[in-house]
């Protein structure tokens, strides 16, 4: 497991977030970085083994739930994560995730929790290859 993760994953739109007054949650290569900036920690959520790479996240409203869609070869995923869940002190990071779902499109190229109903995620996709997709 990483010590310390720096950089920035600049492709992903709406790439930082604040999930408390000093913890910043962000993309850095195949992982999500979730830093402390009154004590410099960092906690990591790694991304999907055989993804290609995060292409968007959101954060709900009330800051519990940490939307990822990333790209695979087959198909997309997106996955929501609950910050309240996540262990730092195991070697292991444990997980609980929310939701995951797929589709036949390319990748997701942009997420959005509900303003009035946190429970509803909005994905929009990127069109195929398909010469139909361009009409």
């Amino acid at each position: 497991m990483p010590k310390f993760l720096s950089g920035l994953k600049t492709d992903v739109p709406s790439n930082i977030f604040f999930t408390a007054d000093d913890v910043i949650v962000y993309p850095c290569g195949h992982n999500i970085i979730m830093h402390n900036t009154e004590n410099g920690q960092q906690k990591y959520l790694p991304g999907i083994e055989g993804s290609t790479g995060i292409k968007a996240m959101a954060l709900s409203r009330n800051k519990r739930y940490l939307a990822v869609a990333e790209a695979t070869e087959k198909t997309p995923i997106c996955i929501v994560y609950d910050l309240n869940h996540l262990d730092a002190k195991t070697e292991k990071q444990k997980r609980r995730i929310i939701a995951q779902t797929e589709s036949t499109a390319r990748y997701y190229c942009s997420v959005a929790f509900c303003p009035s109903n946190e429970s509803l995620l909005a994905t929009l996709t990127e069109p195929g290859d398909s010469p139909a997709n361009y009409a």
